[in-house]
């Protein structure tokens, strides 16, 4: 297996069960060890994953368990203001340097994760995806397993990782909300690894194809249908070339 993930990449993952699909997305997460070969991140990379089943841990509002994600963003402040006294004492240039570079970054972060209107822009997708404005007060406990998946949705959705990677993220959406977010990935600037068995949905939001088959993973451009007449092409010409070779 050998491939790269690069800024707005919409990439379908596409295989038959047991293929390894889930084992890929857990390599990728760094949640389990290659068997060799190395699994290289940009530095300060930011991850997000949809599992096809999760229950919440602690039992929230939909919107507090939503906007959760400001956890993070309280925590990249108090970073950011550790690094400014850090910043003002400093002495050493390559030491200056090194903070200087966290800082921005730091600052690039706060900006992309929108700490201002985080609130509204909670609202905004729980609304995307199906809840009604009476709604956002609810308990999690309250929901089924199906709504308490958009609820982490929203969350991930909202948190938006460099890189998110969803299995089955149709698996409890209505066509509305389906549009809905075919619209938002289209739109977002984190890269996106889905799994799916959604036809259509994967021919409206990828724009390559991952295909693990036999325990490797073959890549091909273009949406889901596209990658059907590739790999028809493809098929062909192995078949040719083994009748020339006997």
């Amino acid at each position: 297996v050998s491939f790269h993930i690069h800024p707005g990449d919409r990439i379908g993952v596409v295989g038959s069960n047991g293929a390894g699909k889930t084992t890929l997305f857990r390599i990728v997460l760094g949640d389990m060890a290659p068997d060799e070969g190395a699994v290289i991140r940009a530095k300060n990379l930011t991850l997000g994953y949809l599992p096809q089943q999760w229950r919440p841990s602690e039992d929230v509002t939909v919107l507090a368990h939503t906007q959760g994600v400001c956890a993070d963003i309280l925590a990249l402040r108090d970073e950011l203001a550790r690094l400014e006294s850090q910043l003002a004492e400093v002495r050493a240039p390559d030491a200056a340097q090194s903070l200087a570079e966290r800082h921005a970054v730091l600052l690039g972060r706060l900006e992309q994760i929108g700490a201002y209107d985080l609130e509204a822009r909670a609202r905004k997708i729980l609304m995307g995806l199906g809840f009604r404005p009476t709604e956002l007060d609810t308990p999690i406990s309250f929901l089924s397993g199906g709504w308490a998946m958009r609820v982490e949705l929203a969350r991930l959705l909202l948190a938006q990782p460099d890189v998110l990677l969803l299995d089955e993220p149709t698996n409890h959406l209505d066509l509305e909300s389906i549009l809905w977010l075919e619209s938002y990935l289209e739109e977002t600037s984190s890269a996106v690894l889905v799994v799916s068995h959604d036809r259509s949905f994967l021919n409206r939001v990828v724009r390559r194809i991952l295909e693990l088959e036999h325990g490797r993973v073959a890549s091909y451009q273009g949406n889901f249908d596209r990658y059907l007449e590739e790999k028809a092409v493809r098929r062909r010409i192995l078949e040719a070339a083994k009748e020339n070779q006997e």
